[in-house]
């Protein structure tokens, strides 16, 4: 009974869309973060859904691992991606036409992220930026829906309304920024 109360090492799942390449204060506090939580015993994984090719912007501690949910090579191009710029840019709207071209872009994410949560079963998870939020959102929505749940915190780096009501910032349609908030 020295006053020391022994700490439980927890499983913490830091995730983020892209890591590689970027030095944003986001990119920053991320891996400050991870940083001091390994520094305390946690064991701390870095999630991200980018190619396995560049380091992160700053050094990792021993001990946080840094996990690439994407292939090395692209599975398959977008072609909906290619097709959805002229149409927007001619202000043409097709709503279904929107939801493949949003699948397109962000839907293997946060599947990815699903499967992997399943399997790894961190005690919690903190997303960084709202392209990594709302992976996060969906992929603990799925987990819950079959009884895995995995406590999810929300971590923005910007004011709320750039993030999540700005059309400039992020993907500029009514969808994504549904699926956002």
């Amino acid at each position: 009974c020295g006053g020391e109360r022994a700490v439980r090492r927890a499983r913490i799942a830091l995730v983020i869309d892209r890591l590689a390449g970027r030095a944003g204060g986001a990119e920053r506090v991320l891996i400050r973060t991870a940083n001091a939580l390994a520094g305390r015993g946690h064991l701390v994984e870095i999630i991200t859904h980018e190619r396995p090719r560049d380091p992160p912007p700053w050094p990792l501690a021993p001990g946080v691992m840094l996990t690439r949910l994407r292939p090395a090579r692209p599975v398959w191009p977008r072609p909906l991606d290619r097709l959805r710029g002229p149409l927007e840019r001619q202000g043409h709207r097709l709503p279904g036409l929107e939801r493949l071209a949003w699948a397109s872009r962000h839907a293997a994410f946060w599947r990815r992220l699903a499967r992997y949560l399943d399997a790894a079963r961190p005690d919690a998870a903190a997303a960084f930026l709202p392209p990594a939020i709302t992976a996060l959102g969906l992929a603990t929505a799925r987990l819950r829906a079959r009884g895995v749940v995995i406590p999810a915190l929300a971590s923005t780096h910007n004011a709320p309304e750039q993030d999540y009501a700005n059309p400039e910032r992020w993907g500029p349609g009514p969808l994504d920024r549904a699926r956002r908030l």
